[in-house]
């Protein structure tokens, strides 16, 4: 699987695949214990400054959260609304409201 839209380089999966080359080439087999190979990945990650995620798919899924979330706020305020009024549809009156009530409070759709 090729993660390499998501990861910068592939400086990391070389290097390891490079380490286990030259215990191949020695010959000998070191028996290590559970996690110690994640351990080491995580010090190698934690001793570098490069990124490991691209900086536009993380922007494109932070940006997308974010919009959910606006909608998520807004349809919620909306039913709240409606149930206000006691009914069960939205409306179009209901959406203008909302839209006055959150612009007064600086939240702008």
């Amino acid at each position: 699987m090729n993660l390499s839209y998501l990861f910068g380089s592939n400086e990391i999966i070389n290097n390891i695949s490079q380490r286990s080359r030259r215990s191949i080439r020695r010959g000998r087999v070191t028996k290590r214990k559970p996690g110690e190979a994640a351990e080491r990945e995580i010090r190698d990650l934690q001793r570098t400054t490069n990124n490991i995620l691209k900086l536009a798919p993380f922007t494109r899924i932070v940006k997308e959260a974010a919009c959910e979330a606006r909608l998520v706020t807004l349809f919620q305020t909306l039913l709240d609304s409606a149930n206000g009024a006691k009914r069960k549809i939205l409306k179009v009156e209901d959406l203008q409201l909302v839209r006055r009530i959150l612009n007064r409070f600086g939240v702008t759709f």
